[in-house]
C-alpha cells in the first residue's frame, strides 16, 4: 500500500501535484479513479462505491489502481471519526495494500483528516506557491490569483504515521512550470459532501 497526502492552503498547488501524479500513473498503464474530473481516462469515484465494495467484500475493481481523493476531509473529517462512513472508508484505505492500490489525497490541514488515515499514510507533501522577485522567493497569499508561479514542495517520508509526526526523512523540490498541468483538471471544481446511502438526516 502507498497512502500519500498533499496538504496546503487554498491555491497552494496540492490538487495540481496530485493530478500530476495521477497522470504519470495513467501513462504507466494504471487504472485511475478520482472524485473529481480529469482530462485523461479515469473513473469518477462516488464515496458510496467504496462503502458498497466493503459491504460486498469484493474490492477487486480497485486492484492495481491509483485513487485520487481531493479534499479528503469532506468525507473523512477528524471531528467525526466514529461515524459509520469513516469506519467503512478508513478500513478500505488501510487495507489497500492487499489490493496493490495507491491512494492519494489532499486536504488543507493535516488535523482535518480522520486519524486512521494519518496513522497509515506513508508520505506527506507540504505545498506552497511562490514567485521570484529581485532574486528573492516570495510566497503567495491565498487571494493571489496569478497563474505564473512556482510550487515549493517539502516531501516527507513518514516513519510512524502522521498522527505522531514521525518523519524518517524529508527533501524539498520545486515545480517551476505548473501551468502546463492546468489542462489536466478543472482548477475551479469544488468537492461536495455526498450523502451516504441510508444515511439518517437530522
Amino acid at each position: 500500500m502507498v497512502l500519500e497526502g498533499f496538504i496546503g492552503s487554498m491555491r497552494s498547488g496540492k490538487t495540481l501535484l496530485m493530478t500530476r501524479e495521477l497522470y504519470k500513473e495513467y501513462l504507466e498503464g494504471k487504472k485511475i479513479f478520482s472524485n473529481y474530473w480529469l482530462s485523461f481516462p479515469h473513473t469518477i469515484l462516488d464515496i458510496n462505491d467504496l462503502d458498497d465494495a466493503i459491504k460486498r467484500q469484493d474490492t477487486s475493481e480497485y486492484d492495481n489502481s491509483v485513487i485520487g481523493l481531493d479534499e479528503l476531509h469532506v468525507y473523512l473529517d477528524a471531528r467525526t471519526s466514529g461515524a459509520k462512513r469513516n469506519r467503512i472508508t478508513s478500513y478500505f484505505m488501510t487495507q489497500s495494500g492487499k489490493m496493490n492500490c495507491r491512494i492519494l489525497w489532499t486536504s488543507q490541514f493535516l488535523r482535518q483528516v480522520e486519524l486512521r488515515v494519518r496513522y497509515n499514510s506513508n508520505y506527506l507533501n507540504s505545498c506552497k506557491r511562490f514567485v521570484i522577485k529581485n532574486g528573492k522567493k516570495i510566497f503567495l497569499a491565498q487571494s493571489d490569483k496569478r497563474t505564473n508561479f512556482c510550487i515549493e514542495v517539502i516531501h516527507y517520508v513518514l516513519s510512524e504515521g502522521m498522527g505522531k509526526l514521525g518523519f524518517a526523512s524529508q527533501k524539498t523540490f520545486y515545480l517551476k512550470n505548473p501551468s502546463k498541468y492546468f489542462s489536466l483538471y478543472d482548477t475551479l471544481e469544488q468537492v461536495y459532501y455526498v450523502e451516504q446511502k441510508n444515511e439518517v438526516k437530522k
